[in-house]
């Protein structure tokens, strides 16, 4: 099994391992999180405006326009780029001034949805499409994709990849910088993709919103062409890859299969779905990073707060790297206790048999004493545990073995 791992200023809040420590309110309907580089400012992109750090430290300053705010970015270190909107004629590029609190609009666009730098320029996606600019203050269409209701956007070398989210949904790849655009091949229609991110081996994972038999996590290895299905899922709506791991979050709706919902790491080589501790909300909107806090950590922007954890995808390797031969479980899937048959083990030895969280945590000692008998059968009681994927580590003089039991 692969392991599964947990700069510059501290922020002034303590999480630990597994704890998600807050950031803002746990009001806000949080669209993205965003941390200036030029002036240090953490930004809450929320559907009631920007929340901003006061500069007393005393809380969270709303500054509002009366619409949506999607994404931020830094114009210079006392000016932030702003989209906000949702349908109205006062929808746009704004810059607002971090001093005084004021908006000013740069341009006016529907819906915009993403503001993302690369090669040295910004793009804009929205429902006009994507719209590029050098400066931040001066926007122009990009040729290729106007009239196109536009929204993730991400890259890797010379290959840009962008969302359209109208009807037909499709991708739309460049492999010029942006210069050139063609439609990918092999994408399902009708089905918004509301994210997507490079791996470190330029494999492209691509979340499928909605609720549809085709909804989940696709992967392509040709920068969005020819997509292939990782996991078919409702409700999924963000995902994340760092540190060799994807990341993937639920929206909403994830009740009518069976999900968990929360936050999970899929696992393409196990071809499995690892849940975590989620945070107090699990309808996840998107997920990012704080780069200035000093651990590996994910963010996580929900409809009620915007929420971090320091490493919590605690090392499980130690866990179940042990031999898994001559271990049965029934039944697997289980609802309330489940039956472990441990073979080949000798007789008159200690045998310890600890069940884990997936993220590290010892949830409960099943067994530890000496046994006489060759073999071992235990039963496990449920008692409280919230459905998921849970891990046996059964130690015996022989070595270490382990086992997967999920509770439904």
């Amino acid at each position: 099994m692969k392991k599964i791992i947990a700069f510059l200023l501290l922020i002034p809040f303590f999480c630990n391992a597994q704890d998600w420590s807050l950031i803002g309110p746990d009001t806000a309907n949080v669209n993205e999180f965003f941390v200036s580089f030029l002036s240090g400012k953490e930004v809450i992109c929320s559907n009631s405006g920007i929340y901003i750090w006061n500069d007393t430290g005393t809380g969270w300053d709303l500054c509002t326009y009366g619409l949506p705010v999607k994404d931020a970015d830094d114009l210079n270190d006392s000016t932030l780029l702003i989209a906000m909107g949702n349908g109205s004629y006062s929808d746009g590029i704004y810059k607002f001034d971090l001093v005084n609190k004021q908006f000013e609009v740069i341009m006016w666009t529907m819906r915009p949805e993403s503001i993302y730098r690369y090669n040295d320029s910004l793009f804009l996606t929205a429902e006009g499409g994507v719209y590029k600019s050098a400066n931040g203050l001066s926007w122009e269409a990009v040729s290729g994709l106007s009239n196109k209701y536009c929204r993730a956007i991400t890259s890797r070398g010379s290959h840009l990849v962008v969302s359209r989210v109208d009807d037909p949904t499709e991708l739309y790849l460049s492999g010029d910088y942006g210069n050139t655009w063609s439609a990918a091949a092999g994408v399902p229609v009708n089905i918004a993709i509301p994210d997507m991110s490079f791996d470190p081996s330029d494999i492209l994972y691509i979340v499928y919103s909605g609720d549809s038999w085709s909804s989940g996590l696709c992967s392509s290895a040709n920068y969005g062409d020819s997509p292939v299905t990782e996991f078919y899922s409702v409700g999924i709506g963000a995902v994340l890859c760092m540190n060799d791991y994807v990341y993937v979050g639920w929206s909403g709706d994830y009740e009518m299969m069976g999900d968990t919902g929360g936050v999970a790491i899929w696992d393409p080589g196990l071809e499995e779905v690892f849940y975590l501790v989620s945070p107090p909300n699990p309808r996840i909107n998107r997920i990012t990073t704080h780069p200035l806090i000093d651990c590996v950590n994910i963010v996580c922007c929900t409809d009620s707060g915007t929420y971090v954890t320091c490493n919590p995808f605690v090392s499980i390797e130690d866990i179940s790297s042990g031999r898994q031969d001559n271990i049965k479980v029934f039944p697997n899937p289980a609802y309330r206790e489940a039956n472990v048959i441990i073979a080949g083990t000798a007789g008159n030895e200690l045998v310890n048999v600890v069940l884990y969280d997936v993220v590290g945590n010892a949830v409960d000692c099943i067994f530890s004493k000496q046994k006489t008998e060759k073999g071992l059968k235990i039963n496990i009681k449920r008692n409280n545990l919230p459905s998921g994927i849970y891990l046996l580590r059964i130690e015996t003089g022989s070595g270490i073995r382990s086992g997967r039991i999920v509770f439904k």
